[in-house]
């Protein structure tokens, strides 16, 4: 089984975001899948990633899609809770990979549906776009609202950018490696979710695009 399968986050029950090393073996961990609700088994093996699993299937993998979701659950949870927080935007004159704009989040709403797009968006935030920074830009950003979708392994397709370009709504895209997830995990064992989830979706500079940017 491959990492892609197996579900590095859960909420204990506290409802805080806990790893499998912070939480006692099997049902004592007393964790709840955060894609789908059910409660997990904490795995604690000598060959596999430490992780959870579901307790329907007998902690023998997971529900189909619940690896992923739970972190696109995350990821998006994460980003409705950073009112005030820095923000990366990516550069429209630069490859993606080498933003330097940074932007304070005002307001986020999630799962946001756009009328005249006719999507529902992962998030819809609104920025006070600084230039002070931004140096190498030859006309400012001009963005305010913005619509932010979540991508693990399926990344929006060209009809999801029509649709924006169509209905002038600014978006980008956030590409969270589940390879990096467990590196990470693997090598800090003390770090929390929370930090880790804040830093992938509002500090690092190499994991977004944008998908639509009025000229």
């Amino acid at each position: 089984m491959t990492t892609k399968l197996l579900i590095p986050f859960a909420k204990n029950a506290e409802g805080k975001l806990v790893t499998a090393r912070e939480v006692e073996r099997g049902l004592d961990c007393n964790c709840t899948c955060i894609s789908c609700g059910e409660p997990l088994l904490a795995r604690h093996g000598k060959e596999k990633v430490w992780h959870f699993s579901h307790r329907s299937t007998g902690g023998v993998g997971g529900n189909d899609g619940c690896g992923e979701g739970s972190i696109h659950r995350a990821a998006k949870e994460a980003l409705s809770q950073s009112i005030g927080k820095q923000f990366a935007l990516p550069d429209f004159l630069r490859p993606p990979g080498t933003a330097k704009v940074r932007a304070k989040i005002l307001r986020v709403v999630p799962e946001h549906y756009i009328e005249e797009a006719g999507r529902t968006v992962d998030c819809w935030i609104r920025l006070d776009v600084r230039c002070g920074h931004n140096w190498r830009v030859s006309k400012p950003l001009g963005i305010r609202d913005l619509a932010v979708e979540i991508a693990v392994s399926h990344k929006k397709d060209a009809a999801y950018r029509n649709d924006m370009r169509n209905a002038d709504v600014p978006s980008i895209e956030i590409q969270i490696s589940l390879d990096y997830i467990w590196k990470r995990i693997a090598k800090d064992k003390n770090l929390p979710v929370e930090s880790l989830l804040r830093s992938i979706v509002l500090n690092m500079t190499t994991n977004r695009e944008w998908l639509y940017l009025r000229e």
